[in-house]
Order: C-alpha cells, then sequence, then structure tokens
C-alpha cells in the first residue's frame, strides 16, 4: 500500500478522487492549498500494482 499526494489544478480534486475510487483506493482526502495559482491536494492509499495506472490516469490534470 501507498500513499500518493496529487496536485492537481483547482476543481479537478473530485475527479481524481473519481479516479481513485475506481481503483480501489483509500482513505481519500481533498485539500484546497495554493501554490503559483490555486491547487487541489488529494490524498490517496493505493495498493502498489495500482500506483502506476492511477498516475497515468492523473498526470492529464496537470
Amino acid at each position: 500500500m501507498r500513499q500518493l499526494i496529487i496536485q492537481v489544478p483547482r476543481g479537478n480534486g473530485k475527479a481524481v478522487i473519481d479516479i481513485a475510487k475506481s481503483h480501489n483506493g483509500a482513505n481519500l482526502s481533498r485539500l484546497e492549498g495554493n501554490a503559483d495559482e490555486p491547487i487541489d491536494v488529494v490524498i490517496v492509499h493505493v495498493s502498489n500494482r495500482e500506483v502506476g495506472k492511477l498516475k497515468d490516469e492523473c498526470f492529464a490534470f496537470s
């Protein structure tokens, strides 16, 4: 099991949560943050074999 912290532009956090759920993610959290621009920060625990798949799907938001 891995903990991932995913940053996406504000408003895309819900989509990342939905993707994480489709990969059996657990302990899902979404926070609003500010970097150079407003962002959503998603924290998810996912099995090791799902990490790459989840990353590939979430990469489209960056």
